[in-house]
């Protein structure tokens, strides 16, 4: 079972309106949907003297206290174990799926020069995925071990070899850049280069970046997301916690950064006008 927490405040400026909240109280509603075998339990906390009364929340929501789906504007007591939920991992699967959508909907997938940044190694399963769309697929990360390994068996395999770097001035003259991770520093890339990526990156990108994905919640379970929460937390939560596994084939319909928007089909008429 999965929890929300949701704080509405009621509260007035007029002192009349106050002294009339005041003998109203704070109120707790506990309401449980479910939805495909996944069972929300949503707990609004309706806030009408301005302090919130942890103890009577911490009674009623209990052990799930260290992972609650809630707002990030949200601030927590010290000490008392509460802890907002989150993960990238659902951001990162659909990065990496409109990645692999994109090129499979090319007619000429091997005229791009494709890079996958992955720093960490944590995301090497992608590398075999992408050398089915071009043979020209460039790994830059720290963990080259990891990758040669991987770079091994998939020769073993398939026939097909990948280009291990860990030199970041590699990607300066790639077309499509797959990261996967957040990106937490300054990379060099070309103009009309297209990056696509999980979060924010940290440093500004001299190409066309995007980080924020748009997709369609799956049947049914929009019926139950708390109105306060995204549809792309909620469903990192599906994901992750609620064993959601089919969440992992998503493919996002739009991406986005803090400028504007671009559809999957004009990212891909933006490659076929440049091959």
């Amino acid at each position: 079972m999965l929890t929300a927490l949701t704080v509405t405040n009621k509260t007035e400026k007029s002192f009349f309106k106050k002294i009339i909240n005041f003998f109203k109280g704070n109120k707790i509603k506990v309401e449980i949907n479910s939805a495909r075998g996944v069972t929300l339990r949503h707990v609004e906390y309706i806030n009408r003297t301005g302090k919130i009364n942890w103890q009577k929340l911490d009674a009623v929501i209990g052990a799930q206290r260290n992972h609650l789906l809630c707002s990030a504007d949200i601030s927590f007591p010290m000490g008392m174990g509460f802890r907002r939920f989150y993960s990238e991992e659902f951001s990162q699967r659909l990065c990496s799926n409109m990645g692999l959508f994109i090129l499979s909907k090319l007619q000429h997938p091997e005229r791009i020069k494709v890079a996958l940044y992955d720093p960490e190694g944590d995301c090497a399963d992608l590398a075999e995925f992408l050398l089915q769309y071009s043979e020209n697929v460039l790994i830059v990360t720290d963990n080259t071990e990891l990758y040669r390994q991987e770079a091994m068996r998939i020769i073993e395999d398939t026939g097909a070899s990948l280009i291990i770097s860990c030199q970041r001035e590699s990607l300066s003259d790639c077309d499509f850049i797959i990261a996967p991770e957040k990106i937490h520093e300054a990379l060099n890339l070309k103009n009309s280069a297209v990056l696509l990526t999980a979060g924010k990156p940290e440093y500004p990108m001299n190409c066309k970046a995007y980080f924020y994905y748009h997709f369609k919640m799956p049947n049914k379970f929009d019926r139950i997301k708390p109105q306060e929460l995204s549809d792309i937390y909620f469903a990192s939560a599906l994901y992750t916690k609620a064993r959601q596994h089919e969440f992992g084939s998503i493919v996002p319909f739009v991406c986005s950064n803090q400028y504007g928007s671009q559809r999957l089909e004009s990212i891909c008429a933006y490659f076929e006008g440049c091959a």
